[in-house]
């Protein structure tokens, strides 16, 4: 029951992103652009069909899929960067606390 209200309110979603962007296409004051990816990623997550035909264009593979690496590969370094803050931080506390002992 759940599943099925979720996947409604994705493709509800879906369709109010595109009618959005079809806007966007006939008025210049608005973007298309990010209401049909919004679009797109609002039925991706309905259809696995269509998430799979996606990420299979060749489109995708060309200019997408390296953007996505990269910034994943972004994301891990930073992660890994505030890891090391963090345990940097804990580490000056540690020593003020047994400076004060």
């Amino acid at each position: 029951m759940k599943e099925n209200i979720k996947r409604a309110l994705w493709i509800i979603a879906g369709i109010i992103f595109s009618i959005f962007g079809i806007i966007g296409l006939m008025l210049p004051v608005i973007p298309q652009v990010p209401f049909l990816l919004a679009a797109g990623f609002c039925f991706t997550k309905v259809s696995r069909r269509f998430h799979r035909w996606i990420t299979n264009n060749s489109l995708y593979i060309k200019y997408l899929e390296p953007e996505i690496i990269k910034f994943k590969a972004n994301l891990r370094f930073k992660k890994e960067v505030q890891k090391a803050k963090l345990k940097e931080k804990l580490k000056k506390r540690e020593e003020k606390r047994r400076k004060r002992s």
